[in-house]
């Protein structure tokens, strides 16, 4: 399902290009960007907490915890959502885009993104949710922060009818495209869940207790989540605040481009991350030892490959995909191809470190990291441009695999890297794989 998104993906950023101008595609990715750093303390960390509470309630067979602990997981969504919401649409609209960004048509965008920001951080508790019942097709399909397959078909409806029709379309129009597919999407998939929700076991009624609890076990997870996406999505910040909207557009397109050749192993993470809950909460070490590597090695192997692959051929893909005028990212896109290959090397070690209850200890280390990152980018950007962001950003990934991989084997004592020797034997135990990921 994540490689339909992939592709889909191509195809809206295709047709994006030829819809706006490059300063439009730029302002563009400052909306998306603050919709989903608004989405990321929105959802206050629940969907990180219900994969884990809900896999480790059904590991132990306490499945009527589930249904009180999903309801205060979207009470705490709904809570903080609003008035973030509301702040968000009043900051935007009252001129801090302009002032910021130096992006006059983000501020006509304000209601759309607060709303957009809003629907995001329901679509991600969702999809986690799902991923927590190991319904992963589902969990693909709602699509979390990013853009599932389906949001993906009906925004590529309306931009490909659009561009096929030579309509001309604004940037409102394409943004009200995004809210309106994910509302659909939302609703579809909601009803879905609802219908498993009424299903579970009843269980002690919601209290305040629960409340607590979320709040308890969302505050780090939110504060790790938020400083995990700035560190990746500040440089876009940074060009805005200092650089033309054309260079936000092409820093844009390469973060979009890489982010894509790395999809496999954001697929495994969320495929991962209920068995290292299950695992974990059973004390079986060596078992979860065998999963990490396997996953590791199988997907970050094959994420190293699609990374070269991309940087040999990156000019040609660029100007294929968005147009020649988007040629001149390809530098970009090297340097940030670099970061990736390196967290594709290390593994999931944030992860197992965040479903091993560590997740205080993570925020802490991003935190420090997106710090470190901002400030060096606010540095090199009048020194280099978007080349100087983009070094900022790939040393802060580095900075951050290298951390967590040596705090996952000195804490846990499993070691989350790519490991070649695991490969060569994969090739002649090739039922190794599947065992791999599904460790019963």
């Amino acid at each position: 399902m994540r490689t339909v998104a992939g592709v889909l993906t191509i195809l809206v950023h295709a047709l994006l290009a030829r819809l706006l101008t490059p300063a439009q595609l730029g302002t563009y990715f400052l909306a998306l960007t603050v919709a989903t750093a608004c989405a990321t303390l929105v959802q206050f960390g629940m969907p990180q907490t219900l994969t884990r509470t809900i896999a480790r309630a059904l590991a132990i067979g306490d499945e009527g915890s589930v249904r009180p602990r999903i309801v205060a997981a979207f009470t705490v969504v709904a809570g903080v959502g609003l008035p973030v919401a509301l702040l968000l649409w009043s900051a935007l609209a009252f001129g801090a885009a302009s002032s910021l960004f130096n992006a006059v048509e983000l501020t006509a965008l304000a209601q759309l993104v607060a709303v957009w920001a809003l629907l995001l951080a329901f679509q991600s508790t969702l999809s986690d949710a799902f991923r927590g019942f190991r319904d992963f097709a589902l969990a693909s399909m709602a699509g979390g922060l990013i853009h599932g397959p389906l949001t993906l078909v009906v925004a590529a409806t309306v931009l490909g009818g659009a561009l096929l029709a030579d309509l001309e379309m604004s940037l409102r129009g394409v943004v009200a495209a995004f809210v309106g597919a994910v509302c659909i999407n939302l609703s579809i998939l909601g009803v879905v869940f609802l219908r498993r929700f009424v299903c579970l076991p009843s269980g002690a009624p919601i209290n305040l207790g629960h409340l607590t609890r979320a709040l308890h076990d969302g505050a780090p997870l939110a504060v790790n989540s938020f400083a995990l996406y700035m560190g990746t999505s500040a440089a876009l910040w940074v060009l805005g605040v200092f650089e033309p909207e054309s260079a936000v557009a092409e820093y844009g397109v390469a973060l979009r481009l890489v982010l894509l050749a790395s999809l496999a192993s954001k697929l495994s993470a969320s495929v991962l991350s209920p068995f290292m809950a299950k695992l974990q909460s059973t004390g079986d070490i060596a078992k979860l030892q065998g999963v990490v590597t396997g996953a590791a090695s199988t997907v970050g192997g094959g994420t190293i490959v699609m990374l070269v692959v991309l940087a040999v051929f990156g000019e040609s893909v660029l100007s294929w995909i968005y147009t020649s005028a988007y040629s001149a990212a390809w530098p970009i896109l090297l340097i940030l191809v670099l970061g990736e290959i390196v967290r594709a090397w290390f593994g999931p070690a944030m992860l197992l470190l965040i479903m091993s209850d560590r997740a205080r200890q993570v925020a802490r280390v991003t935190g420090a990291v997106t710090t470190m990152v901002v400030l060096m980018s606010v540095v090199l950007v009048h020194l280099v441009g978007a080349v100087g962001v983009a070094a900022a950003a790939t040393a802060g990934v580095v900075m951050q695999s290298v951390t967590f991989w040596y705090i996952a084997r000195r804490d846990l004592g499993v070691a989350t890297q790519v490991k070649p020797r695991w490969l060569v034997e994969l090739i002649g135990d090739p039922a190794r794989l599947r065992r791999v990921f599904s460790p019963h």
